[in-house]
């Protein structure tokens, strides 16, 4: 018999070994180790700071992707590592259109409504209606870039879009989104995931189109849990009041602050609730004042094809789904639409309901479905009888919600899990042909600027598409 093995007491090292005296390897060898990082240092990355845990039982207890999934970091690191993840984000978001920086154009709304409305109004702007929607937002940024020379506006206009999107998207980092969508990597998965999002040729970096990716924010605030800080009370009470004022996403949504109170039961939410719907009436008694006419919208079958092929249709066609409004059109005869692509996308939306069904929390999963129908919903009825060519803003959010709907599933049973694994491999391999997003090309905007720097002087501003260019008059400026 060989000669029993005796072990001197040592709570480091006790704690590597099991019932039967079996010894993790690893685990003796950084035994010491862990005791000589810095205890602060231990605790700001989620290392477990007791005398009888060691670095190497932390880093084999972190080994499984359970634990990848749920590690949370303290909060110190989380904020710097948050920050990070932002930083690469915002990078990653511009990269998919450098020609957005290299290149800068006025797109649509931003010549005749923002740029040529700061110059004439300024500050005192920034609460008209346009279209029969207070725009608050939109108009305080580009009150902000007017302090600037002429020539950096349409970059500005671009990055401050930019760090707008990734400030949205970004809210799913904090720890109050975690109940819905795990640790923090997979946090971090979901945001790149947004941050990725196909379909977004007319919403990228365009100031115009700003508040769709705020609604992506106003979606994960209804996700999330109640602030813990009552600074966190009114940082998100100002973010909400100030989307809400800006375009009709606020109205759209309003309904997902309801679904935060059935789920928390929170006095807070009552009052973030009222605010919400103060300012959404604001929007509505502006919109009834103005007049504005709305036409009927033929609800026909072929918009359930719009929808599909809106909604689902670019994580299954990719690059060839992208078409423009003019040839937009629904069902599988559409141009670069091919029938497998459009029973692709049947089948992935069918795919995340049953995630949704199986998942952990269904009334996550189909309010994220809900709401994303919703919006396109809203789209037909903006848009009226051109409701076919539905453009892709009024399917940003619905695409977002998707993403969110798959992400939040994680459900127990193995074939749901194999269903959510082959949904996120569509979403990947889809990603070489939807992350690039098309130039645009039009003049330069350096001309008009230099024209605009000469007072006394009328000046054409170019704009893409050109319909939007303006003429500026001295009297403007």
């Amino acid at each position: 018999m060989p000669e029993a093995v005796t072990y001197a007491p040592n709570p480091a090292i006790d704690s590597l070994r099991g019932p039967n005296q079996e010894t993790d390897t690893f685990g003796l060898a950084t035994a010491r180790l862990s005791h000589c990082v810095r205890p602060g240092f231990r605790r700001g990355f989620g290392l477990d700071t007791s005398p009888t845990r060691s670095l190497g039982a932390w880093v084999n207890r972190s080994a499984s992707f359970k634990n990848i999934g749920e590690w949370e970091p303290h909060r110190q690191a989380r904020t710097a590592l948050s920050g990070v993840a932002l930083f690469v984000a915002f990078v990653a978001h511009v990269l998919r259109r450098p020609g957005a920086i290299s290149r800068p154009l006025l797109f649509a709304e931003d010549a005749p409504v923002f740029f040529l409305g700061n110059l004439r109004t300024g500050w005192q702007g920034i609460n008209d209606a346009y279209n029969g929607y207070l725009i608050v937002g939109t108009r305080t940024m580009a009150f902000v870039a007017s302090r600037f020379p002429y020539a950096w506006t349409p970059r500005l206009y671009a990055l401050l879009t930019a760090v707008v999107t990734v400030g949205c998207c970004g809210i799913v980092l904090g720890q109050r989104c975690a109940w819905a969508f795990g640790g923090w990597w997979l946090r971090v998965a979901v945001l790149f995931a947004l941050i990725f999002l196909p379909q977004i040729t007319e919403s990228h970096l365009t100031l115009t189109n700003a508040t769709w990716w705020a609604g992506v924010g106003l979606l994960l605030i209804g996700i999330a849990d109640d602030p813990s800080s009552w600074w966190g009370c009114v940082l998100e009470a100002v973010f909400v009041i100030v989307v809400v004022l800006t375009g009709p996403i606020g109205i759209v949504l309003s309904p997902i602050v309801a679904w935060r109170y059935w789920r928390t039961r929170s006095k807070w939410v009552l009052v973030l609730g009222g605010m919400w719907a103060t300012a959404a009436l604001v929007q509505l008694a502006i919109l009834r004042g103005q007049h504005r006419k709305v036409e009927a919208v033929d609800w026909s079958p072929e918009l359930a094809g719009v929808m599909v092929r809106r909604w689902s249709g670019p994580f299954t066609a990719g690059s060839a789904y992208v078409q423009t409004r003019l040839n937009a059109s629904a069902g599988p005869g559409a141009p670069g639409w091919s029938r497998s692509a459009w029973l692709g996308a049947v089948a992935l939306l069918v795919a995340v309901a049953v995630l949704a069904w199986r998942g952990r929390d269904r009334g996550l999963g189909f309010m994220m479905l809900f709401f994303g129908a919703l919006q396109i919903a809203a789209g037909f009825v903006a848009l009226g009888p051109l409701a076919r060519l539905l453009p892709d803003r009024y399917a940003l959010g619905a695409c977002a919600g998707l993403v969110l709907a798959v992400a939040a599933a994680r459900p127990a049973d193995w074939w749901a899990r194999l269903l959510q694994a082959a949904v996120v491999v569509l979403v990947l391999m889809s990603w070489p042909r939807n992350v690039p997003v098309p130039d645009r090309v039009g003049p330069s905007f350096r001309d008009a600027a230099e024209c605009l720097e000469r007072s006394g002087t009328t000046c054409d501003v170019p704009a893409i598409p050109p319909p939007f260019s303006i003429r500026v008059l001295p009297t403007d400026r």
